[in-house]
């Protein structure tokens, strides 16, 4: 077996700089598929990762998730395996936005799809799809107060439009993707702060700041999450990861 890949959406994003970091420290080759190469790297260079892992382990390919026929290319062309372990993962997002009554066009679930098509012409099978605690896993019985969130509180977040888009592509990973081996994570409110470097508390929601997710940890956990054979069709509790 060669050196395992992963296969990154969203890279350059809030969560994503930290999963190529703690990727390619744990040995992995990383392509990452970005809009602006330029801005990865300036963002892995803001979270330290060495230029010589960079240079050694990433591959960044320029394209757009609402390209499809871009994404259909990166999956086709990546030099995946499944023999080898290798794996798909998107923790892309729509930006913030303050727009109560408006969405936009959906951006994940056409990309999924596309990426979901081209793993099953490929014989790939691992996908982790990164959405959000306001997002429904199957039969989940909290889903009234989900549909609260979604149309109370994510307005007043700034977040209706990246929460209704996780919403569209939530069910079509657990109804039409069962023959691949997908993970959903769902994690909550998201700070940008030092790891809290704990091995017991829980990467979920909460109201409180003190008690957010941090995007070192999420991105800690993601970079390991999606060799994680364990989590196939799951949508796993997150936990900080142990650290020596």
């Amino acid at each position: 077996m060669s050196t395992p890949k992963l296969l990154l959406f969203g890279a350059a994003g809030n969560t994503g700089r930290y999963v190529v970091k703690f990727a390619l420290e744990a040995g992995k080759h990383v392509i990452a598929f970005v809009r602006d190469a330029d801005r990865l790297l300036a963002a892995l260079a803001e979270v330290g990762v060495d230029a010589a892992l960079i240079s050694s382990g990433l591959k960044i390919v320029v394209g757009d998730l609402t390209d499809l026929d871009a994404v259909r290319r990166v999956v086709r062309e990546s030099g995946l395996s499944h023999a080898n372990g290798d794996a798909i993962a998107s923790v892309a997002g729509k930006p913030k936005s303050c727009a109560v009554f408006t969405t936009g066009e959906p951006m994940l679930l056409p990309a999924v799809r596309a990426v979901a098509e081209t793993m099953r012409e490929r014989g790939l099978k691992r996908f982790l799809l990164q959405t959000g605690a306001m997002c429904a896993s199957r039969n989940d019985p909290t889903y009234y107060f989900k549909f609260f969130m979604t149309r109370v509180v994510s307005p007043l977040m700034c977040v209706k439009q990246m929460v209704v888009d996780n919403l569209r592509v939530a069910p079509y990973v657990y109804r039409e993707m069962d023959d691949l081996e997908w993970i959903v994570t769902r994690p909550g409110l998201l700070s940008e702060s030092a790891s809290k470097n704990t091995k017991k508390k829980a990467l979920g929601p909460s109201i409180f700041e003190a008690s957010a997710t941090t995007y070192v940890d999420l991105g800690e956990w993601t970079a390991k999450a999606a060799f994680d054979a364990s989590l196939v069709h799951t949508t796993p509790k997150l936990a900080y990861v142990a650290r020596n």
